[in-house]
């Protein structure tokens, strides 16, 4: 009996630093154009996530990094931007211009994406070190912002791992603001499918594909008083 009272009281308290998590992630949101890199996660059949991100995001100039889809779920693959002109996607010529976009293609999850971002990040990061507001943006729907922002972290703290050497902080953006808007994937709406995101945080932390409570604190902590501001 002591042991399920344990085990009670163990899980209670993941979920409690799960909700502080979504809160600290959402808390730092800020959706505001500027040249600054952005990294956008597709998926759910949320197409619209790309054009919002493109939109509310970026301004004349900017690198956008677009993450891969599972073609074998989406149907997708995007490799080029004219890929983004046709259905469902829908962009004009004028958009697409205004920003320099490079493409993952596939991918299989969102750890998959988050690796292949972490390895853009160090690189453009290795050129930017002393850019002054250098701060690139995670963008995708607001309730897998914090899943997506905290695997995207556990990705960076391993290609990280100079404690003195921290990487940079992310800021997080979100490409969906209605909480009752559809998700093609699911047939459910968004606000519907933040029970099943914690689920998957609590999961995916016992894999190390997602950073622990203490590791997104020690991340944030490192990132914005060490790192670029």
């Amino acid at each position: 009996m002591k042991k399920t009272i344990h085990e009670a009281q163990a899980f209670f308290a993941e979920i409690e630093n799960v909700f502080s998590d979504f809160a600290l992630i959402l808390a730092q949101h800020k959706n505001e154009r500027s040249t600054n890199p952005v990294f956008i996660f597709p998926g759910n059949g949320e197409h619209n996530r790309i054009g919002t991100a493109l939109y509310e995001l970026c301004e004349p100039g900017g690198q956008v990094f677009i993450a891969g889809d599972d073609p074998a779920k989406s149907g997708i693959l995007l490799k080029r931007d004219s890929d983004l002109m046709v259905p469902p996607f829908f962009l004009n010529k004028d958009l697409m211009r205004r920003s320099h976009h490079t493409f993952q293609g596939a991918a299989q999850n969102t750890r998959e994406q988050a690796a292949w971002a972490a390895r853009h990040i160090k690189r453009e990061h290795t050129h930017n070190r002393y850019t002054i507001n250098w701060i690139p943006r995670l963008a995708t729907s607001y309730y897998h912002l914090p899943r997506a922002y905290m695997t995207l972290v556990a990705e960076l703290l391993r290609i990280y791992p100079d404690r003195d050497n921290p990487p940079p902080r992310i800021m997080p953006a979100t490409t969906s603001h209605n909480p009752h808007e559809l998700v093609p994937a699911a047939l459910k709406p968004a606000n519907t499918m933040i029970g099943g995101e914690i689920e998957r945080i609590i999961e995916y932390r016992e894999r190390g594909h997602v950073a622990t409570h203490d590791q997104l604190m020690d991340y944030l902590r490192r990132a914005i008083t060490n790192g670029v501001r």
